[in-house]
């Protein structure tokens, strides 16, 4: 995969009439390479920041060759980035994965360590215990396992850096709102009482 920007390293600083003049000047020029990129065979889509462009040379071909043939061919100007950024759709379904994976394992840390005080319905449970469910179902159950401290981190690392990427604060780790466990009551208990089966230890 390569990539085309948008804006340019060495624009990335433009603002107002600049700005304005740039993208007059480099859209159009990327729109006709991109037209002549997919009639020439390539896969184009969109990323973050540009569009990639995906090779489909032969057996026989190298790849560093092909694009090569294809820069004059396609009338691509300037730089061209190896490494693509992620696309829209990459992002999204990433952060809402660990948004989940997140979500589901402060709900067994709820239910493995009731918070005293702040007594919780049984409806909010049964919620509660059914939206995990669907959690398990979306990623199977033992992939939710979060062995030791440092994949826990990891997790929370990756949240925050797509969180950030998104527009949000640093750090910012909320998720769906909380639901304590209520503290008269054992998650066994609880969950024979409701007639749910749920997990109830942390891994």
């Amino acid at each position: 995969m390569y990539e085309l920007l948008f804006v340019e390293e060495d624009a990335a600083d433009l603002a107002g009439a600049e700005l304005l003049a740039y993208l007059d000047d480099r859209l159009p020029r990327l729109l006709v390479s991109a037209r002549k990129l997919h009639q020439s065979g390539c896969q184009v889509s969109l990323t973050l920041t540009g569009f990639q462009f995906e090779l489909h040379p032969d057996e026989t071909t190298d790849p560093d060759a092909e694009l090569a043939r294809l820069v004059p061919r396609c009338d691509i100007l300037g730089e061209i980035n190896d490494v693509p950024i992620r696309t829209i759709r990459e992002v999204g379904e990433t952060l809402n994965e660990l948004f989940d994976r997140v979500w589901y394992e402060r709900k067994l840390v709820y239910l493995d360590e009731p918070a005293p005080g702040h007594p919780t319905s049984v409806e909010v449970i049964a919620g509660m215990l059914k939206a995990m469910r669907e959690v398990e179902e979306r990623y199977g159950r033992d992939n939710l396992i979060v062995p030791d401290a440092f994949s826990w981190g990891m997790i929370n690392g990756k949240f925050s850096a797509l969180r950030w990427v998104s527009g949000f604060e640093w750090d910012f780790l909320k998720t769906r709102p909380a639901f304590p466990f209520p503290s008269s009551l054992s998650s066994g208990r609880l969950c024979v009482q409701l007639g749910i089966h749920a997990a109830t230890t942390r891994p």
